[in-house]
């Protein structure tokens, strides 16, 4: 663990002196210089598909409301992949604030960012995270707790054993996949009665995040709602705004 905070931290430090040698390009095309996290032609793309916000719903196994920026669509898919892949670690604040910019006046007007919640990003295995040097949803969750004025606690949930990439599975591998891959960490009762928010970056079949939540529920612990930029397979969570 301590290997990977230094990698993550090196990563921060490089990152910076390439800010200043280069300026940020483009989370989407990857091509146009920005100030922001996309270019004027990428920003163009992206309206129409997060004009508003979407709730998913009736994901398999998972009954709480999933918050979604828009769907996994250019460029909003390449800012993700860029972030998760490439290392481009300076998108997660952008990301992080565009998905508060939609959702926050509608989680503060319903509630659902009450004094007792608490984030909880969705764990990588120790081994995924020394080779990645960063876990893409930790990032998220502690900028979106910093913008909704809440705490974010990266230690409850952990990994108990290393599984193939989701993304390389079917609907059905993915289930099988995370049997029993998460379980809850020793400091996990100290958020006993706190309404836990799991953080993502992308819902798919929704196996990773069911799986979170049965081991949340397994020691009685309750999951609220979940947070993520985007969704895919939209066919299978019909969705709609809260």
């Amino acid at each position: 663990m301590a290997f990977a905070r230094f990698a993550h931290a090196l990563r921060v430090v490089s990152g910076s002196l390439l800010d200043v040698l280069a300026p940020p390009r483009c989370g989407g095309c990857a091509r146009g210089a920005v100030a922001g996290i996309f270019c004027a032609e990428c920003v163009a793309e992206a309206s129409p598909a997060l004009a508003r916000p979407v709730r998913v719903g009736r994901v398999p196994a998972l009954p709480v409301p999933v918050l979604a920026l828009g769907p996994f669509a250019p460029p909003l898919s390449l800012a993700i992949k860029q972030l998760k892949y490439v290392g481009r670690t300076d998108l997660a604040v952008p990301l992080a604030d565009l998905w508060w910019q939609r959702w926050g006046p509608i989680v503060t007007a319903t509630r659902l960012s009450p004094a007792g919640i608490v984030l909880v990003p969705v764990p990588l295995h120790p081994r995924r995270l020394i080779e990645r040097g960063f876990n893409q949803s930790g990032l998220l969750a502690t900028r979106l707790a910093r913008l909704a004025g809440v705490p974010v606690r990266h230690d409850v949930l952990e990994r108990a054993h290393a599984t193939e990439r989701q993304a390389l599975l079917s609907a059905d591998a993915r289930a099988h996949n995370l049997d029993q891959a998460f379980q809850l960490s020793r400091l996990a009762e100290s958020t006993r009665g706190a309404e836990l928010v799991l953080v993502d970056d992308v819902v798919t079949t929704g196996a990773t995040l069911a799986a979170c939540h049965a081991a949340c529920q397994a020691r009685g612990l309750a999951i609220s709602a979940v947070w993520t930029l985007a969704h895919t397979e939209r066919e299978r969570f019909p969705a709609s705004t809260p």
